[in-house]
């Protein structure tokens, strides 16, 4: 599949939208190495980190009862 971008406002726009997808996806992704990183330190407070930055994971709150 071929893009054209021959105008500036169509390259601009592409890479603006490019940049806000990537920003996007590490920002999902950084959330869920750092909640992975917290578990790695096994201790209440780090538990309790883990399971406010990842809520929809159960594993944190089993992790941390």
């Amino acid at each position: 599949m071929r893009v054209t971008l021959h105008s500036a406002i169509r390259k601009i726009t592409f890479i603006v939208v490019s940049v806000l997808a990537m920003a996007t996806y590490l920002l999902l992704v950084g959330r869920t190495y750092r909640a992975e990183w917290l578990t790695s330190h096994v201790n209440a407070d780090s538990l309790e980190a883990a399971r406010v930055l990842e809520p929809g994971n159960a594993d944190y709150a089993h992790d941390l009862g």
